[in-house]
């Protein structure tokens, strides 16, 4: 059961983003005169601000929707980040329980990368998958 606003929302934009790239991106190839007409747009390139069909369905979900259906508006956990013991906690046990942990070596090595790469930027982990070797040039 849903019961956060928060959960719908970013099943919402992960349906707008799937509808942009096999739907919408195909509408525009083929009618480029009209390529605006067919996007459904969630955050605008310009200065990231939010705008489109896809972003009032959003504010529609926090303003009209959730206290008609009781869905929760404001988050219910607390984000904590995680401390240099917690990242050389998991390292180490990534390393030295590695029987227990039943991977390939390179996928061992890219997943120590990455909480390295996390611990010491903060990033979000969609930005660390998204990282190629032409961003370390």
């Amino acid at each position: 059961m849903v019961n956060s606003a928060f959960s719908l929302t970013e099943v919402w934009r992960r349906l707008v983003a799937s509808g942009e790239h096999h739907v919408m991106r195909h509408q525009r190839r083929d009618c480029p005169s009209q390529a605006e007409t067919w996007r459904l747009r969630w955050i605008s390139k310009d200065e990231g601000s939010r705008e489109g069909p896809a972003y009032r369905i959003v504010k529609w979900v926090f303003v009209e929707l959730a206290p008609e259906i009781g869905l929760e508006t404001v988050p219910t956990y607390e984000k904590t980040e995680m401390t240099s013991t917690d990242v050389d906690v998991a390292l180490d046990t990534l390393w030295s329980r590695s029987h227990d942990i039943p991977c390939k070596p390179i996928t061992r090595v890219s997943f120590h990368a990455m909480v390295l790469l996390a611990a010491i930027g903060g990033f979000r982990p969609g930005t660390l998958m998204n990282l190629t070797y032409n961003c370390y040039d």
